[in-house]
């Protein structure tokens, strides 16, 4: 379950839901994820990367994203939840 997702530059980061929030690294090149790195205890390719990767093929194939700009994309339910298990406070 992904409550954020952002890309500037080809550089990206996502927030996964789990069993814990999981932080997501990844970098686009052309469309496609060159690299990444997930913030979980599982070693290499786990859920959480799978959840953005698909995520970010579907929304693209569909035509909600373009992977060669920049964008944020939020769950506004998931996202409130993440920043309050984190014990931040946001303003906006």
């Amino acid at each position: 379950a992904i409550g954020y997702v952002t890309i500037r530059d080809g550089i990206g980061k996502a927030f996964v839901e789990g069993t814990k929030w999981y932080e997501v690294d990844f970098e686009l090149r052309n469309g496609y994820i060159t690299e990444a790195y997930c913030g979980c205890p599982y070693p290499g390719l786990c859920k959480h990367l799978l959840a953005v990767a698909i995520t970010l093929s579907i929304m693209s194939k569909k035509g909600d994203l373009d992977l060669n700009r920049d964008v944020t994309l939020i769950d506004a339910t998931r996202f409130w939840k993440m920043i309050q298990h984190m014990g931040q406070s946001v303003t906006i």
